[in-house]
């Protein structure tokens, strides 16, 4: 009837001795099995092992059942929703000795990236259609236009503390503005879940998609010569170079900023925090790929 049921021991019997087990007649619903918890299982060794074993079954259920919700998750919010349940959740579990944000933790960051990592590439992909779409021989739009759009937008300095803004001078080129727009959406949703320990694989991943969509941009460089547009693609490669990368490093620091060590005991730490340099790189691994493998190879040298 799938009631469980005690195992009644004959007297006498040790540890070592053989014996057959009897079943007695009563059920956990009878009167007669109404025991006490003490009465139910003697010795601490054989409760911790029996506590252990469901804790550490618990335990591979839950990771589980999150890894397998994180591996279908395609927008950052849910992402951190859950992250935020499995905080919650483990605090509570914290107080018995089980608490797992240890081992949620990697599989929470490796769900970010990889939302973030994903979102990237499309953009790139997009990137590599738009370019195909490109007239080359017409102008891009005049300076003073675009001028005239940002009269009454707030200032692009808006302090440390305030979000960077895109340059409005992307608006000459729209394959730079789209891509602009994309990135700016794969850090929303990075957004919710950022994390200082995020920084150098996000901005890995930002490295290496830059670079590629700098790749296809210079590999446009012959049709656009052909299409007597030399120029207007020479115009798009400084509005990538000198525009899009540094606002989007910037963004990168406002978002994930480099970990500074908190003030411990009211004393403020007087060595300053050497920089990590991925601005840098970022900038410089955009202009080896406008620049091709001949003349980086050269200025390498």
């Amino acid at each position: 009837d799938g009631g469980a049921c005690l195992v009644q021991l004959p007297a006498g019997a040790t540890a070592g001795s053989e014996w057959s087990p009897e079943l007695p007649a009563a059920r956990w619903s009878d009167p007669l099995a109404e025991l006490r918890p003490a009465q139910l299982v003697h010795g601490d060794r054989l409760s911790c092992a029996v506590l252990g074993a469901w804790a550490k079954a618990s335990a591979d259920d839950l990771l589980a059942a999150a890894g397998a919700c994180l591996a279908r998750l395609e927008d950052g919010a849910y992402v951190a929703t859950i992250a935020e349940h499995a905080s919650h959740a483990c605090a509570h579990l914290g107080r018995v000795g089980l608490d797992m944000s240890a081992l949620l933790r990697p599989m929470l960051r490796n769900a970010a990236l990889r939302v973030f990592g994903s979102c990237l590439r499309a953009a790139a992909s997009h990137w590599a259609h738009a370019l195909l779409t490109v007239h080359w021989a017409a102008p891009p739009a005049s300076a003073a236009a675009i001028a005239a759009l940002s009269v009454g937008a707030p200032p692009a300095d808006g302090g440390s503390s305030s979000p960077p803004m895109p340059p409005m001078s992307l608006l000459r080129f729209v394959p730079v503005a789209v891509l602009c727009n994309h990135a700016m959406a794969a850090f929303n949703h990075l957004r919710p879940s950022a994390a200082y320990e995020l920084r150098d694989s996000a901005a890995q991943d930002l490295a290496s998609t830059l670079a590629q969509c700098a790749a296809t941009l210079r590999g446009c460089g012959a049709e656009a010569a052909d299409a007597g547009g030399a120029e207007h693609h020479s115009m798009m490669v400084a509005s990538f170079r000198d525009e899009l990368t540094p606002f989007l490093a910037a963004c990168l620091d406002v978002l994930l900023p480099q970990w500074t060590p908190p003030d411990a005991l009211g004393t403020r730490q007087t060595r300053e925090v050497q920089d990590d340099g991925w601005a840098a790189v970022l900038g410089r691994g955009v202009a080896d790929a406008l620049a091709g493998p001949r003349e980086a190879t050269s200025e390498a040298l």
